[in-house]
């Protein structure tokens, strides 16, 4: 309302002020009485009611009036359609934890609109839809994301320092994920695709590794590294045998040092190397005890039986003797 020409005074500027431009505005429910004098100080008063505005915000086809329970198990949005007899602008919406779920509004009719809601994280919490004039919409919302690995999977075994995949299935956003090791010197464990969790063997022992979501579920997949450190156990020099020297292979760790031999075999290697040369010298039996940068040991039996032998140019050469 704009009176020009002139003055205005408020009995209650709480309910109805005047603005710098002599209008009317109100500012509270309630009942004031303005007064309008003219040039000629003749006096004028005029009651002013604010009354609070009519509205009605309702959800259209839900469960209830104005409560609605929204349930999540996967990522994809969900909407509710509300209507609403006033203005949109009046209409505010806020969500109780956004990091569980984000509301923000969708698509507007000439009558109704529609509240989308995005699941985040797996938890509950509420979202309320409310107005300048105290109507309000709760809606509940749980989002319940399923995190799961066969059975099979939850237990790995490794014979090989060689990586293996696991698979599982999680039906929120892979963003949240998490993965740790109980021990990163057994093995080590990152995330491969969203999907899949890389496990990679550093040395022998047992760890457990996790899979967590962030909202409390997780799942734990024990280890087990057991890889030999030689590739065989024994070995031998014989008739058949065409040179006096052999190199074996570390599958675990790397030489620390090589302890053995005697004067049957000797052994060519350096500390760090994964593997080693054993020569032949004499005839008998040896061990060589080897051990790793775990601080792993294993016993390698040797057995050289050449029938007169003699080493020669890294050659076992056979003769005969004269009678």
């Amino acid at each position: 309302m704009i009176v020009s020409g002139f003055d205005l005074k408020s009995s209650n500027y709480d309910v109805v002020s005047i603005t710098s431009e002599r209008e009317l505005e109100a500012k509270g429910l309630g009942t004031a009485t303005v007064t309008v004098t003219d040039k000629y100080s003749r006096t004028k008063e005029i009651k002013v009611t604010v009354k609070e505005k009519q509205t009605t915000l309702n959800i259209i086809r839900g469960k209830y009036d104005t409560y609605e329970e929204v349930s999540f198990d996967a990522t994809k949005s969900k909407t509710v359609s509300l209507s609403y007899s006033g203005d949109q602008k009046d209409l505010t919406v806020t969500s109780s934890d956004e990091k569980i779920v984000s509301a923000k509004w969708g698509i507007v009719y000439s009558s109704s609109f529609e509240l989308e809601l995005t699941p985040l994280k797996k938890g509950s919490e509420v979202v309320t839809d409310s107005d300048n004039y105290g109507r309000k919409i709760t809606i509940s919302v749980v989002v319940d994301f399923e995190l799961k690995v066969d059975k099979s999977a939850l237990n790995v075994s490794f014979d090989a320092m060689q990586a293996k995949t696991v698979s599982f299935n999680y039906t929120g956003n892979a963003s949240v994920l998490t993965v740790t090791s109980s021990d990163e010197n057994i093995v080590n464990a990152s995330l491969a695709g969203g999907t899949y969790v890389l496990l990679t063997p550093k040395k022998n022992g047992s760890a457990t590794v996790t899979i967590k979501d962030g909202s409390g579920s997780e799942i734990n997949i024990s280890v087990e590294v057991s890889v030999a450190m030689l590739n065989e156990t024994s070995i031998k020099f014989d008739d058949n045998s065409d040179i006096n020297e052999k190199t074996l292979e570390l599958k675990a760790g790397k030489i620390s040092s090589i302890e053995g031999g005697g004067d049957i075999v000797s052994v060519e290697y350096k500390p760090g190397d994964t593997s080693f040369k054993v020569v032949a010298k004499n005839n008998g039996n040896a061990q060589l005890v080897v051990t790793n940068d775990w601080g792993e040991k294993e016993t390698l039996q040797v057995t050289v039986s050449v029938t007169d032998l003699v080493i020669k140019e890294k050659k076992i050469v056979l003769y005969e003797l004269d009678d």
